[in-house]
């Protein structure tokens, strides 16, 4: 079963966020969170937000998690996504 989010949403499996401090604790952020977008999204508009398999930075306050099959995802209001991460430089 494919996970897709109505336009304006985005299904995110999310990553690891931590920070590394210089005493070698890891620390949560906490400001955004980031995770793998599981499918192409659009705006309510139709207009691209994000590409399936990018990873999207987005606001840690917003968001609806849940289980499925034993992992979790989050689904996220495509204008809570703050950053997308694309290769280059």
């Amino acid at each position: 079963m494919m996970l897709t989010g109505i336009p304006g949403t985005v299904v995110v499996e999310p990553l690891e966020d931590t920070t590394r401090t210089e005493s070698g604790l890891y620390l949560p952020t906490a400001e955004y969170s980031r995770g793998r977008a599981l499918h192409d999204a659009t705006t309510e508009r139709g207009y691209p937000a994000c590409k399936k398999n990018e990873v999207v930075c987005y606001s840690s306050k917003e968001g609806v998690t849940f289980n499925h099959g034993g992992k979790k995802y989050i689904i996220v209001r495509v204008y809570s996504i703050l950053a997308i991460e694309r290769g280059g430089e």
